[in-house]
């Protein structure tokens, strides 16, 4: 059970004033809330959206959107700019290969 902060007197959860000097108390009755800790999802996601482009950025969006939203926007980002690099490689890079060089 709580105790009055002003004069220390013990009082119930459903007390709005201390019975015996009236002080308010839903302003002084701490009351211990336990709580797990929140945990942030883990940057694996980023992976996940550069390895699989705009599909796992957008599996990543929402799978995290709600615990941080700066976070899936990245996802998205990355998911948006990993497809052009891969495009980017595809159209520029491999045909590089490919082409003989004179001796």
């Amino acid at each position: 059970m709580p105790y009055c902060r002003k004069c220390g007197k013990q009082i119930s959860d459903q007390d709005k004033f201390c019975l015996n000097c009236g002080a308010q108390l839903n302003v002084h009755i701490i009351k211990h809330i336990e709580s797990a800790p929140i945990s942030k999802p883990t940057r694996f996601w980023y992976v996940i959206a550069f390895v699989f482009n705009i599909f796992g950025g957008l599996i990543g969006y929402f799978a995290v959107k709600d615990d941080d939203q700066q976070m899936a926007n990245n996802l998205l980002i990355i998911g948006f700019v990993s497809i052009f690099f891969l495009f980017f490689l595809i159209f520029f890079g491999i045909p590089l290969i490919f082409i003989p060089v004179a001796s």
